[in-house]
């Protein structure tokens, strides 16, 4: 039984060792830094009427397959892995 208990102390004592080892090392290398950089595009805001129209087109064709029982224009609208 004592043994079991020297075990168990041993474990203990290995696991927070590494532990405190693990998180005490220095990074080996840096990040690099980010710059902005002027050739890059700027960000543009969306515009909410286009988007809206957009998802409406996408609905009524939706709806339209579906109310056709379409099965092909149903799959059309699901994303396919590549």
């Amino acid at each position: 039984m004592k043994r079991l208990n020297h075990f168990k102390f041993a474990t203990v004592f290995v696991a927070l060792f590494t532990f405190i080892i693990g998180c005490n090392q220095p990074a080996t290398e840096k990040a690099p830094e980010v710059t902005a950089d002027a050739t890059l595009p700027m960000t543009v805001k969306a515009d909410p009427a286009k988007m809206k129209a957009d998802i409406q087109a996408m609905e009524t064709a939706w709806a339209t397959a579906d109310n056709a029982r379409d099965a092909k224009g149903l799959a059309a609208f699901i994303p396919t892995m590549q």
